[in-house]
């Protein structure tokens, strides 16, 4: 009798502890550079779930506003990231892991980017017959040569000291738009400095306000589209690539 009793205790214990974890993961950061290092950090941790929890999942799709979007864009878009209006709970599970797929897709690019700048994700690859083994191993190699344990947070690069367009009218248009769809109280953009396996990178994220509460909204997002970063890179790009900005990145970097 003993024994179940302290069986029944250990298994109480141990749901409140996997509670409060899905609690931690969904209650957001205290600034926009906290979500950004909880992510990176999960990177380097291999930790899939921590990168994930960094995003807004259930509190993105309850502010998501679906009329604002159809009425910017005038179309209905099937393959978008929020595919309907919350009519309820089932819709809105589905919305949930539309979006939470969406998340992981974006990750699993930025991985393969980053195992293998060469690969273009966007283009399909022509295999030959009898070359599939060889192109398996191929990749094999290359993703399992990551040292993700060697990243580390340089800081952070204010979006108008990269790319002086940031702060015009027209793209602070843009951005108060997104603001409106996807329901949040504030949007920034966040441009991390990180090193991984001796090269340095550039990371670009939009990060969003739900109640005093951030969270990431965006790999990439609207400082990737004005560098021209590739949706493939998911706003990942080495800084040797924007060289031709003529700028001292080093000079421009804020410890985190």
């Amino acid at each position: 009798m003993k024994k179940c009793v302290i069986f029944m205790l250990m298994l109480i214990m141990l749901f409140m502890m996997a509670s409060c974890e899905r609690e931690s993961g969904a209650s957001g950061f205290n600034s926009p550079e906290a979500a950004v290092i909880a992510y990176l950090e999960g990177l380097r941790d291999s930790d899939l779930d921590r990168m994930i929890n960094a995003f807004a999942l259930e509190v993105y799709i309850e502010n998501y506003d679906f009329e604002a979007f159809l009425n910017r864009v005038r179309a209905y878009i099937p393959m978008q990231e929020v595919r309907m209006p919350n009519t309820n709970e089932f819709v809105t599970a589905m919305n949930i892991e539309s979006r939470r797929a969406s998340i992981i897709d974006g990750i699993t690019f930025q991985y393969i980017s980053l195992s293998d700048p060469d690969f273009d994700v966007s283009l399909p690859i022509t295999i030959e017959e009898g070359e599939a083994g060889a192109f398996i191993s191929h990749l094999n190699d290359n993703l399992d040569a990551l040292d993700l344990l060697s990243l580390e947070i340089l800081g952070f690069i204010p979006p108008e000291a990269l790319i002086e367009i940031y702060l015009s009218e027209a793209n602070q248009n843009i951005l108060v738009y997104q603001a409106v769809v996807q329901g949040v109280d504030e949007l920034v953009n966040c441009v991390a400095v990180f090193e991984l396996d001796g090269n340095r990178y550039l990371l670009t994220v939009e990060v969003g306000n739900f109640d005093g509460q951030w969270y990431l909204l965006q790999l990439g997002g609207n400082v990737s589209a004005l560098l021209g970063i590739g949706w493939q890179q998911q706003g990942i790009i080495p800084v040797e690539s924007i060289d031709d900005l003529d700028l001292d990145l080093e000079a421009l970097i804020i410890s985190p």
